[in-house]
């Protein structure tokens, strides 16, 4: 299966924030947006993108001042990307190896959408569980 294919069952929404809003408010909005992450825009330009991770990581000193931090100081800004052409196993690889769970999909230079390790777990799974139930019918005879 292709990223885009996964695009298209979950589709293209992408929560985002922008650099001088507050972690705390980037913290909100994960919360209510129910997602690990958040791409950092200015305009319509991805400058980097704040996880759960970075806040726990810069957070570990100071709750009190990560608070009023803005998500500028602590995004990540070296993005790994993805495009629509690439496959699933491939980019499950890529974000192993570079130990992430959130990878933007950009396609002819533009933002098309965000997956998630879960996001590709999930449809690895169903594949997987429908190719078995495929190769069950046709060995019992009942296709």
């Amino acid at each position: 299966m292709q990223v885009r294919a996964l695009l298209k069952q979950k589709g293209h929404e992408v929560a985002s924030t922008r650099p001088e809003e507050t972690v705390q408010q980037a913290l909100d909005r994960m919360i209510e947006k129910r997602v690990g992450s958040l791409l950092v825009l200015e305009g319509d330009q991805v400058t980097g993108i704040v996880t759960e991770r970075d806040v726990l990581r810069r957070g570990l000193g100071d709750v009190r001042k990560l608070r009023d931090q803005q998500v500028g100081e602590i995004m990540t800004r070296e993005i790994v990307i993805a495009t629509p052409e690439d496959s699933l196993q491939y980019l499950m690889g890529l974000m192993v190896h570079n130990r992430i769970r959130h990878v933007p999909v950009f396609e002819e230079g533009k933002l098309a959408g965000i997956v998630s390790i879960g996001d590709i777990i999930f449809a690895l799974l169903e594949e997987s569980e429908a190719t078995n139930r495929y190769l069950h019918d046709y060995i019992s005879g009942s296709y």
